[in-house]
């Protein structure tokens, strides 16, 4: 028993040697601390790759024998695509002259931070565990950055081992620091205020192009609002303020689905914009249908990861492996995207041309974070925040700018196309007007001419006979011959030109006298400020009105006013008869009357009394379309 005793002490006590003289060799590979920290606290780290996921104590061993390397002296540890656990040794050493509370910060989402104390021999103790899916409630420093407190007495010096894990994607990426808590809050409220300013822009602009979309219902800004919307929610995931962003309840929901969701979306969406854009499918539209097939796939890979993180929400071999599926495509979507704009570009289309120089920061700014990501260089940040969200806004300023300038000239040319289109409809109205009326004209001419003299040929010969003594014969003959003048006077009132519109339609009513119908008319205003082609329209316009009375109405009694004065002329037409029925198909006549009052800029109102109706013509004369058309 006493050598059995001995022999403990002396396997106690060789153990303590081999890890003092460990950690005396590591001695140069301390990290002293006085305080705030800038020092780059990378170089002091030393790491092994775990892919058989060993045990703490199989880890301590390892570390005893040597296995750890030497971290190389880089800005953040990046150790690309891998399903492997990273074990991290640090040394920290308190040289303050006080006791300090120091915070290791861990600048990423998706890993897994577990970080162990030793106690001077071969035991790890576990300190915690920290992760970006923990609210800021749950976690130990409730601030953006996953933080481990630790407390250093006067002259401490305390040796961590940490180990990290992919849990939210593949490549295991992260910047870290330590320094003290005064030190770490006040530099989170700096960066905090200047990331504020981006997210409020991506915010607004969100909003913005949001309400564009639901006021002018034009698709291009309703791909905006989607490209923007996960601009927002990347930056967030990148920057790790989701939490501060996002209500807790919500967040654990967030959590789960990792920013290359937001990637897959927000490259679907600006995939679209420089579609619609650059008029992509008319400019180059062979091309547009590959891209096309390609983005659609991209949307149907962005679902189908959503589903399975949503089902799966623990990582695994088949995740891990998804994500390498799920870069590879994005990487040939970019390509495809890329190829596309520089080949259009190359083409001459202005808007292409203007959407790459609008998208030349951030296109590089995609290049060195696809870099970094896939550990081929890394790059530092010389420029905070970053160069992906300062390409981002620059992105969005400038494309905004365009968008405005390309929506102005839109207009523009929307507005000349109209207008053009509208003097051709005038032309045509015009056109067909006067068509009618020398139609109208020449069918008078011809029965004048025609049957006009059959009729007095007929007569002569009737006279000849000795036959057109018949009382009878001379009254067919004599209403005959009034019907034909009245035919013609209402095919071809040649009245207006020589005794004016007033009289010519008070001459048209002669017609209805043998009629049940009693007419009141009453005249106002002076009719000289009528153009001959106006008077014209406005005789037939009352033409069919009358028409509609006498063949629809069942009126007894007729109201008619006309007014005419230098503003405008004023037709109204009041029966007392059982009026229209509303919704029902309009016949020809009704069709030329609006066309005809339309063609001067006027108003046809008609509406049921209850009994009877009215029907109103307002013509405006002082319009500058109108002077146009009475000077031809």
């Amino acid at each position: 028993m006493p050598f059995r005793n001995l022999y403990t002490r002396i396997f106690l006590l060789t153990v303590v040697i081999c890890c003092s003289v460990r950690l005396l060799a590591n001695s140069k590979d301390t990290l002293k601390l006085s305080g705030a920290n800038s020092i780059n606290i990378i170089p002091y780290l030393r790491y092994y790759k775990d892919c058989d996921k060993l045990s703490e104590k199989a880890i301590w061993n390892k570390y005893l024998a040597g296995s750890f390397r030497q971290h190389n002296d880089e800005h953040v540890i990046n150790n690309g695509f891998t399903t492997c656990s990273y074990w991290y040794t640090l040394t920290i050493s308190n040289i303050s002259d006080r006791e300090e509370l120091y915070y290791w910060n861990f600048y990423n989402d998706g890993i897994l931070f577990t970080l162990y104390e030793t106690d001077g021999l071969y035991q790890l103790k576990k300190a915690g565990s920290l992760n970006n899916r923990l609210s800021l409630s749950e976690r130990k420093i409730p601030i953006r950055s996953l933080t481990f407190p630790v407390n250093f007495k006067l002259g401490e010096t305390k040796h961590f081992f940490l180990k990290t894990q992919a849990i939210g994607h593949a490549n295991l990426y992260f910047p870290t620091d330590i320094s003290t808590e005064k030190d770490i809050l006040i530099y989170e409220v700096d960066f905090a205020f200047l990331m504020g300013r981006y997210y409020g822009f991506f915010l607004f602009s969100a909003l913005f192009n949001l309400l564009l979309f639901i006021i002018i219902r034009r698709r291009l800004y309703g791909y905006m609002f989607g490209y923007t919307s996960f601009l927002l929610m990347f930056a967030l995931s990148e920057y790790l303020y989701d939490p501060y962003f996002y209500p807790e309840q919500v967040y654990i929901w967030i959590s789960i689905c990792p920013k290359m969701f937001y990637i897959l979306c927000a490259l679907f969406f600006y995939t679209k914009v420089f579609q619609k854009f650059t008029n992509h499918s008319s400019f180059l539209p062979e091309w547009n249908r590959i891209l096309n097939y390609s983005n659609s796939f991209l949307l149907v890979i962005a679902i189908l990861f959503f589903i399975l993180k949503i089902i799966f929400r623990t990582d695994n071999g088949f995740s891990s492996s998804f994500y390498l599926i799920i870069s590879t495509i994005i990487g040939t979507h970019l390509i495809l995207l890329f190829t596309n704009i520089f080949y259009s570009a190359g083409k001459g289309n202005k808007y292409t041309c203007y959407y790459l120089l609008c998208n030349i920061i951030f296109i590089a700014s995609i290049i060195i974070y696809i870099l970094n990501t896939l550990d081929l260089t890394s790059v530092r940040v010389m420029l905070q925040p970053g160069y992906m969200i300062i390409g981002m806004a620059f992105e969005l300023i400038t494309l905004s700018i365009v968008f405005i300038i390309k929506y102005r000239n839109d207009f523009i040319g929307l507005n000349r196309k109209l207008q053009k289109e509208k003097e051709q409809q005038v032309f045509l109205a015009s056109e067909l007007i006067k068509s009618q009326e020398t139609e109208r004209q020449a069918i008078a001419d011809n029965l004048h001419d025609g049957l006009g003299n059959t009729l007095n040929a007929l007569k002569l010969t009737l006279a000849s006979t000795g036959n057109f003594e018949n009382d009878n014969i001379q009254k067919i003959f004599t209403l005959a011959n009034q019907q034909f003048r009245e035919l013609i006077y209402q095919i071809a009132p040649k009245e207006i030109g020589e005794y004016g519109l007033y009289r010519a339609t008070e001459q048209s009513l002669n017609v209805f006298k043998a009629s049940r119908i009693q007419f009141s008319i009453n005249f106002m205003g002076n009719e000289n400020l009528l153009h001959e082609d106006l008077k014209i329209n406005i005789y037939r316009i009352f033409q069919e009105l009358i028409n509609n009375i006498i063949r629809h109405s069942d009126a007894a009694f007729v109201d008619i006013t006309m007014d005419t004065n230098e503003k405008e002329f004023i037709l109204q037409i009041e029966d007392n008869g059982k009026g229209v029925v509303q919704n029902t198909a309009e016949g020809m006549g009704v069709k030329s009357i609006k066309n005809r009052t339309a063609y001067y800029n006027g108003t046809y109102h008609q509406e049921n009394l209850n009994p009877g109706m009215i029907s109103i013509i307002q013509i405006p004369l002082n319009n500058e379309n109108n002077k146009n058309y009475y000077s031809g």
